[in-house]
């Protein structure tokens, strides 16, 4: 499945090869606190560190970009309307 990781240990510009899934995510938390895996699912899914690089100093966060000049923001959805009532 597709994963964007977004962190400021990621390895910049990395794509992954190995096969990830949801449980992916799971056992990057139990690998990186030290948790014990909670199945064999899990235990035997791929922990996503290829993904990240704690060796080196982290990234710094992005800075906020503004919308292109001449765009306006989206309006806010309108609020759902109360069905009429049955007579």
């Amino acid at each position: 499945m597709p994963c964007l990781v977004l962190s400021p240990y990621a390895k910049p510009g990395y794509i992954s090869k190995v096969l990830q899934s949801h449980v992916s995510l799971v056992r990057y938390c139990e690998i990186t606190f030290g948790l014990p895996s909670l199945n064999l699912r899990d235990a035997g899914s791929n922990g996503m560190q290829d993904c990240f690089d704690y060796g080196k100093t982290a990234l710094p966060a992005p800075s906020p970009q503004s919308p292109p000049t001449g765009t306006k923001p989206p309006k806010p959805p309108k609020p759902p309307t109360k069905p009429a009532k049955a007579n």
